[in-house]
């Protein structure tokens, strides 16, 4: 909330007092936009509290929480269980459109902007801490472990096809004691069974 524009009388809280309060909201409006803005990740770290905040601005701008407003239509995000909805911080649209995880949400543009700032701060972390600068771009999937490991796998395999001839037959499941862990081998050209 905003409290610059709203004239607030003395009676209700001494002005000074008020001051102080303002100047540490001006403090927090700052580092939202220059995050927004800039796409970077800050020099210091946001306090838990600060970052649950910047969620929930974000997640008001889903058109299933806009108040007033009930969405009926085939695509409008309901969440039925209020203990869901705020472990999730009340997001209910996901991100992509029609197959496209990078394309904005229509009603969601809290999720969009929440995915898209994502994506900026995963690059400058990749640019910066993992010493990568001429990583050109890249974005934030939410897969399973299995599926994470059979992408590894086959990025692994095209980086290295002469490698493949001799090594083609071997993987090794991080956890074993997991499902997943054993599907990421059920893959196009891999569909043989691990070797230990």
């Amino acid at each position: 909330m905003n409290f610059d524009d709203i004239n607030i009388p003395a009676k209700l809280v001494p002005d000074n007092y008020l001051q102080l309060g303002l100047s540490a909201q001006r403090a927090k409006q700052r580092s939202f936009k220059e995050l927004l803005e800039k796409r970077k990740l800050p020099l210091n770290g946001w306090p838990d509290e600060q970052i649950e905040e910047l969620v929930h601005h974000l997640a008001s701008l889903d058109s299933n929480n806009f108040p007033h407003k009930l969405g009926l239509g085939e695509r409008e995000a309901r969440i039925a269980c209020r203990l869901v909805a705020r472990r999730h911080y009340n997001f209910g649209h996901g991100i992509g459109r029609s197959g496209d995880l990078l394309e904005a949400q229509p009603k969601a543009a809290g999720s969009t902007l929440l995915a898209r700032l994502t994506n900026a701060l995963i690059l400058d972390f990749m640019k910066t801490v993992g010493q990568l600068p001429s990583c050109a771009g890249c974005f934030l999937v939410p897969i399973c472990t299995g599926m994470t490991l059979s992408l590894c796998l086959q990025s692994l395999r095209k980086q290295r096809p002469r490698a493949r001839a001799r090594t083609s037959d071997y993987s090794l499941p991080g956890g074993a004691r997991r499902i997943s862990a054993h599907r990421h081998r059920v893959v196009p050209g891999k569909d043989r069974g691990a070797r230990i």
